[in-house]
């Protein structure tokens, strides 16, 4: 399993610029959003993974290579973590990668 990095959003600044304030995301590295039940990638020039978490860190749902101009979101959610387009795919351990990252200090 390769370590994932994962960088927080919890403010509400933070969560409010989410992808918009990063130039893209590299292989391994993924963006936590908290609170959070829905996202878009308007403005967006490419896909991401889209994973939502309870508050447990467990998977609620998913959604793979999420397009540009588009919206995703989980009624019961209480985070989200969006990861390069095909993430998950190239990653069948994404769940436990997801984890580690949130519960590494």
């Amino acid at each position: 399993m390769c370590t994932l990095k994962l960088y927080k959003a919890t403010s509400f600044w933070a969560r409010l610029r989410g992808l918009h304030a990063y130039n893209g995301l590299s292989p391994h590295t993924g963006l936590y959003i908290a609170p959070c039940r829905a996202i878009h990638t308007i403005g967006l020039s490419y896909p991401i993974d889209v994973v939502f978490l309870d508050k447990y860190h467990r998977v609620l749902a998913q959604r793979h290579h999420l397009a540009p101009w588009r919206l995703a979101c989980c009624p019961v959610g209480a985070a989200v973590v969006e990861l390069p387009g095909g993430y998950c795919d190239a990653h069948p351990d994404f769940r436990q990668a997801i984890y580690a990252a949130l519960t590494s200090t």
